[in-house]
């Protein structure tokens, strides 16, 4: 038997205190950001989502929580402090939800399936107030306050989502900036040992007098062997200003999906080419992802090739430091190694050895056969085409370009769709001259289905339409009517035993404006889902009245197209 004494047992716990807190105290000298926080989910935190992952037209701005592919899933507040910002659209983020916190950072949960109940009841009192599902509240400080690890909503699939999760960022409050959950310790939230995987590299001439592997064009550069972790490729044979191009992905232990990485760093001979590094960003500058990857092999194929130079000046706030823009001046009598490292926020890293000799082989040069007007991204630039004018304000393109602008006969051909836009262009023009009737609208037509561009009627009788991509614009005509399909009920049924009114509704041509629900006459709140055409209406709302029910649905397109749906139904409150 072991006998310790009082003394002994004061000892031991005080040791243990004093080693806790160096413990807190190293976590915190290692990561001045640590945040003492709740989790947003009481399950094992695991990846759908990374911070700036490459995305279209955006980087990711906060981490995706898998849900178990489950909705309803409860969702905490990181810490105290109050609600400042309550959204609810039908694409974006769904139902989402803001919290500012006393230390200066706002935390946000997205894709919402519902809120706790004394903040859905403030929400939709004013989404009955205003008659409207689409709301967006800015209650003051003092209205709905939370505590840490309060529960503040369940989990949904709301919004412009692809499957349950929760979208969740860290804010600082007085810029807006978002700010990568990693570095407030969520990285020991998230287990993960994997190293990020290297798909594919290319390499970039970016001079007329520049070649790789004998082309003037960009180049796949093969892998030749993987020993010891260290991945090496083929020699690349090159000459003048090249640049080169990653495709990667990372997983973490519990999760298979492919999320972006954290950081690159890309160094040539021991010098810094370009180093990346994911931490934080502003929502003006998430567009400029359409720079800094390869868009054109992107539009092409839909592989995301990461840029590992610059082409100008253009600003992306995730490049840490580089050397002449990334650029490497292959020339005679010199060999070059490039070596790349990728990793994830844990320091995982995979790298990759480029070895790069000069050729001499002569190579013609290469004639630019494009059509079209020179575009300077640095001015404003407009252009007369047909019935249109075309205003390009400066800083919408990234390069200067040579646009080619058409038009025929009720359709406008803004160069093609593989040239990323920044900003919007304007586009004026007369209805007569292009034929317009009470039904037509402006569509871009280079997507699956025609996509409605709104354009509104000016004083001057012409209309004015702001559109952020190039390619092919058509103006078309819409005379068909939205569909209304009661999904859950049929006329005159019994619906006691069910707790919502589901309406399936749909439109051919320019679209859903809008939606409106009536019971007995009165406004009833109606919520869309859009990616299963749904209206639902929940009998918890206590609209409904004892007996008999008369229901009307009112759904408009774009143009002015309307159906109203008119049925009863019936329903006692009664409880047997």
């Amino acid at each position: 038997m072991i006998v310790r004494s009082k003394a002994f047992k004061f000892l031991t716990n005080l040791f243990y205190l004093i080693g806790s807190l160096f413990f807190s105290h190293l976590l915190i000298a290692q990561n001045p950001m640590f945040w003492d926080y709740h989790k947003p989910l009481d399950i094992p935190l695991t990846l759908s989502g990374s911070f700036g992952e490459l995305r279209t037209n955006h980087f990711h701005s906060g981490l995706d929580f898998r849900t178990q592919q489950k909705i309803g899933l409860p969702v905490y507040s990181l810490d105290e402090g109050y609600v400042s910002r309550i959204k609810v659209s039908v694409f974006g983020y769904g139902k989402v939800l803001y919290i500012d916190h006393p230390n200066g950072y706002t935390s946000v949960y997205a894709h919402l399936d519902k809120y706790t109940d004394k903040i859905e009841e403030y929400v939709k009192g004013l989404q009955y107030l205003n008659q409207s599902f689409e709301i967006e509240l800015f209650p003051d400080p003092h209205q709905i306050k939370v505590n840490k690890g309060e529960m503040i909503a369940f989990s949904g699939n709301t919004g412009s989502s692809g499957g349950p999760h929760v979208h969740f960022e860290i804010r600082d409050t007085k810029t807006e900036e978002i700010i990568n959950p990693m570095l407030f310790g969520f990285d020991m939230q998230v287990q993960d040992q994997k190293k990020p995987t290297i798909v594919a590299l290319r390499a970039y001439p970016l001079e007329e007098q520049a070649s790789v592997n004998g082309l003037q064009q960009p180049s796949i550069v093969t892998i030749a062997q993987n020993a010891g972790g260290v991945i090496t490729t083929k020699t690349i044979r090159a000459k003048g200003k090249i640049g080169l191009g990653i495709q990667c992905f990372d997983q973490s232990n519990l999760s298979f999906g492919k999320n972006g990485v954290y950081q690159i760093k890309a160094t040539c001979n021991g010098k810094t080419l370009l180093e990346m590094q994911f931490d934080r960003f502003a929502f003006d500058q998430s567009r400029f992802l359409n720079y800094y990857l390869d868009y054109e092999h992107f539009t092409e194929t839909g592989n995301k090739f990461q840029k590992l130079f610059l082409t100008n000046d253009v600003v992306i706030p995730m490049v840490k430091k580089h050397t002449n823009l990334g650029w490497l001046e292959i020339a005679p009598n010199k060999t070059y190694q490039v070596k790349i490292e990728v990793s994830d926020f844990h320091q995982n890293t995979t790298v990759v050895l480029v070895p790069i000799v000069y050729d001499a082989s002569e190579i013609p040069p290469k004639k630019d056969e494009s059509k079209g007007f020179v575009v300077k991204k640095s001015r404003d630039e407009i252009f007369d085409i047909g019935p249109f004018e075309v205003m390009i304000p400066a800083k919408t393109l990234y390069e200067d370009t040579k646009l080619d602008l058409q038009y025929q006969v009720g359709k406008l051909k803004l160069h093609h769709k593989k040239v990323p836009v920044h900003g919007s262009i304007t586009l004026t023009f007369d209805p007569e001259k292009v034929g317009w009737t009470p039904k037509s609208y402006l569509a871009y037509m280079d997507n699956a289905k025609p996509l409605y561009e709104k354009a509104e009627l000016k004083k001057n009788g012409n209309r004015l339409a702001y559109v952020r991509r190039l390619g092919n614009y058509q103006i078309l005509e819409d005379n068909i009517a939205p569909i209304i399909q009661p999904v859950n009920f049929k006329e005159g049924e019994w619906l006691s035993n069910k707790s919502q009114l589901q309406v399936k509704i749909s439109d051919q041509g320019s679209g859903i404006q809008s939606f409106n629900a009536y019971l007995n006459g009165k406004w009833i709140l109606m919520e869309y889902e859009y990616k299963d055409n749904l209206l639902t209406h929940a009998f918890a709302d206590g609209k409904v009245q004892e007996g008999k029910n008369d229901l009307k649905v009112v759904v408009e397109d774009y143009v002015g197209n309307s159906t109203i749906f008119e049925t009863h139904f019936f329903r006692t409150n009664s409880k047997p």
